[in-house]
């Protein structure tokens, strides 16, 4: 919605700047001294035109006897005086009369005050709606100084100019300007009972329909008169202008009884003094507007001042608008007194000061009277400019200290307060210092830092207005009208006199709450301003208390996350952690059929050994060996999926795995060689037996549920696993036994003997195996030509069972 205003305004100032382009666009045009309106009446602006008995009223019949609609024609092609015929009061004559150019002084000197004015317009419109950019009436003010601005600037150039631009949407603008004046002081300050009627009967978009038709009707009959016939223009423009100033007329009774209506209606202090303003803003600005400027330009009678004049003096009319429309703070004689006291002796000292340098001054310079000297005079009102500020600063810091001691000793209080908030990073800490000092020097009951959101009869409040927010405003700002009676209500239950929003990056932290002073004194406009400034900082403060609180409460939760992790990891395969880490959401753990190198590996004499051995050094020892042997297996790309006592099963799934379980294989033999070199005398030293088969396998998640409750594990299940456990029972110590379907996969050299075709437990049919030792390249008997070897046999065999 903000940039939406935004470009209204920028619109605006665009058709200022191109009016105004277009102005200076006539410099060099003939000039016969007068403008013409459009209805070919005059208003002479040259002592020549004056001096030839051309007076402001007098009609132009005739150009050279020709049409006064073909003045600029004429006056182009013509080298010598111009004879014009006059109508005035029904009484012709006529008169001859030179051109010059028109210059760009013409264009300063008769049209710059309408658009200077036309600027501070926008500008006006655009403060007070930076104010508070949400209120309806701020909103509407801001359109309502748009259209004046336009309005203002487009009048002049489309009475007076010389081409006349402007007089193509005069009609639209006019129109549009009186019925949104209608509207805004119809819907402010807010009437409840008036805007309910406005609604129910939808006046407010039947005037502005009527407006844009009434406007677009008039820029038509402009736009084809000219084009038409000019002449038929001059007999229009008359009736034009009647409804342009019947427009501004009913206008005043309008305002003033919508006004005296909604201060019949509030009975309110706040809008008794708003609706007093606006009354005197219409009076003077609008009265004198109308009088001084649109009057005389529509020809209703001869000005006795500039017309600019009277466009300036329109500017009182917006400034009453904007100041009872920002004005919602209370009104505080302290700060009157002060400022008056500060600029009273401003005032003072400044006098001082030049008579003491015209006294010097003439001292030094004896011949010279400085007093006269213009360039004295400016110098010194520069340096006055230069020193204004800095010395205004020290006078108002010596009237507190000698004058109001304790109102500069609680606002130093307040902003050591504001800076050192921002280091404080305990919340109770932080809201124990803000209320203490509060109460201390404000002498404030019931003060709170509510932290989070406001309570939800609170939340328009917090929402509408940016800063601090009195129980007054809520009953006297308009923006509150249609809840202020739900809002009391909420002031009355917190005891709160004043509500404090705390703000930090357009996100609300809390809020302070302040109940009634203990002396019943009411909060002033400095101590709202106070509460603010101490506000802002004390957001910051919070959201870093809570961002504290968040990164303290994280990193201990994160520290725990850790030792959970830490512990787990010990208790989950290293596939399953991985799938977790890859997929924290949802792990894909569900069970599919993969292939697989399935490993058993288990300990040669294990049991006779832990007869021999307690249990404390037995375990030491297998965690050693098992230890060494988890780098090997990590190494290859295996996966332990489970231990029981002397075995381990691994799972290798990725790559080239019947290789990489072979290759791991070989590593577990070598550092359980390594580590039995180092076991004490006495202890026979450790031996493996591994089988080794790959196949399909069934590899996920098992859930196993019970009364006990659910749980999971994940393993790889099936005949693959089975035929791996199997070959490790069949080995002895030291040796490596494969199945045929692992050595089918390998396709490297590798020494392999032959252990010939085996009855497995639990396996049907029988399976040939072989049994691999350490290789070395150069080997002249590898496992794939050992298992064709082992293939012809079988068939050998088949063909001979055949044959019985």
């Amino acid at each position: 919605m903000t940039s939406r205003f935004t470009l209204l305004v920028a619109g605006s100032a665009a058709l200022l700047v191109v009016l105004f382009g277009l102005l200076l666009a006539d410099v060099g045009k003939p000039f016969p001294g007068f403008f013409l309106t459009a209805d070919y009446r005059i208003v002479p602006v040259d002592d020549a035109a004056r001096a030839a008995g051309l007076g402001f009223g007098d009609r132009v019949v005739a150009v050279a006897e020709r049409s006064p609609s073909r003045l600029q024609e004429t006056l182009r092609v013509s080298t010598g005086a111009v004879r014009y015929t006059i109508d005035r009061a029904g009484r012709s004559f006529t008169v001859e009369l030179g051109s010059r150019p028109f210059t760009a002084a013409d264009v300063l000197r008769h049209f710059t005050g309408y658009f200077i004015v036309s600027a501070i317009l926008l500008a006006v419109g655009g403060l007070v709606f930076a104010q508070n950019p949400l209120a309806r009436p701020n909103q509407n003010f801001l359109l309502y100084m748009c259209l004046w601005a336009v309005g203002n600037a487009f009048t002049a150039e489309g009475t007076l100019g010389i081409t006349k631009y402007a007089s193509f949407v005069l009609g639209v603008v006019a129109v549009l300007l009186s019925v949104h004046g209608w509207v805004f002081f119809l819907t402010y300050p807010v009437n409840p009972v008036r805007q309910e009627w406005l609604d129910r009967h939808r006046v407010i978009s039947r005037l502005y329909a009527a407006a844009a038709v009434g406007g677009t009707c008039a820029t038509l009959t402009f736009v084809v008169c000219r084009a038409v016939s000019p002449d038929r223009l001059a007999a229009v423009y008359p009736y034009a202008l009647g409804v342009l100033v019947f427009l501004a007329l009913v206008s005043f009774p309008i305002k003033v009884v919508a006004l005296l209506d909604t201060r019949r209606r509030a009975a309110s202090p706040l809008v008794n003094q708003q609706t007093t303003v606006l009354l005197l803003g219409i009076a003077l600005g609008l009265g004198l507007w109308l009088a001084l400027m649109l009057l005389p330009l529509v020809q209703a009678y001869e000005p006795r001042v500039d017309p600019q004049v009277g466009s300036a003096f329109v500017l009182l009319y917006p400034l009453a608008i904007a100041y009872a429309t920002v004005r919602y703070r209370l009104f505080d004689t302290t700060v009157v007194i002060r400022r008056s006291v500060v600029y009273t002796a401003l005032a003072g000292m400044i006098a001082a000061s030049y008579a003491l340098a015209i006294a010097v001054a003439n001292m030094v310079l004896v011949h010279a009277d400085v007093s006269r000297s213009p360039w004295f005079s400016a110098l010194f009102m520069f340096g006055v400019a230069l020193a204004f500020q800095p010395l205004r600063g020290r006078v108002q810091r010596l009237v507190d200290r000698t004058f109001f001691r304790e109102r500069q000793d609680y606002v130093r209080t307040l902003q050591a307060l504001a800076r050192s908030m921002t280091s404080i990073l305990d919340l109770d800490e932080l809201t124990r210092r803000l209320t203490t000092t509060i109460e201390s020097v404000m002498h404030a009951q019931n003060l709170r830092l509510l932290v989070g959101p406001a309570p939800p009869a609170l939340a328009a409040v917090v929402a509408t207005a940016q800063g601090a927010v009195s129980r007054y405003q809520v009953a006297a700002d308009p923006r509150f009208a249609e809840r202020a009676g739900q809002l009391l209500g909420a002031y009355t239950a917190l005891s709160a006199e004043v509500v404090v929003p705390l703000r930090f990056q357009d996100e609300l932290r809390g809020m302070l709450v302040l109940g009634p002073k203990l002396s019943d004194a009411a909060y002033t406009a400095e101590d709202l301003a106070l509460l603010e400034t101490l506000a802002d900082q004390a957001a910051v403060a919070v959201a870093n208390a809570e961002a504290h609180r968040q990164v303290v409460d994280y990193a201990r939760e994160l520290e725990r996350s850790l030792l959970i992790r830490t512990n787990l990891a010990k208790f989950v395969p290293d596939r399953v952690r991985q799938l977790i880490e890859a997929s924290p959401e949802k792990p894909s753990l569900e069970k599919r059929e993969t292939d697989v190198t399935v490993v058993f590996a288990d300990i040669s004499g294990y049991t006779k050994l832990s007869a021999r051995l307690a249990p404390a050094e037995l375990d030491a020892i297998v965690e050693r060996y098992f230890g060494a042997f988890l780098d090997e297996i990590v190494k290859h790309g295996g996966d332990v999926n489970e231990t029981a006592g002397d075995g381990l099963m691994v799972i290798f799934h990725e790559g080239d795995h019947p290789r990489a379980a072979v290759g791991a294989a070989h590593g577990i033999h070598r550092r359980a060689a390594e580590l039995n070199a180092g076991l004490p005398s006495g202890i026979e030293p450790l031996r493996m037996h591994i089988g080794i088969n790959t196949g399909p396998a069934t590899l996920g998640a098992t859930k196993i549920e019970g009364r006990a409750g659910t749980r999971w594990t994940y393993t790889a299940s099936g005949l693959t696993t089975n035929v791996a456990a199997r070959l490790a029972a069949a080995a002895q110590g030291g040796e490596i036994v494969v199945s045929h379907s692992t050595f089918a996969r390998l396709g490297s050299a590798i020494p392999a003997d032959d252990l010939g075709e085996r009855e497995l437990k639990n396996v049907d049919p029988s399976l040939r195996i072989a049994r691999v030792s350490h290789w070395h390249p150069g080997c002249c008997l590898t496992l794939t030509t050992l298992f064709e070897r082992m293939g012809s046999a079988c068939a050998r065999t088949g063909s001979t069972r055949r044959r019985r």
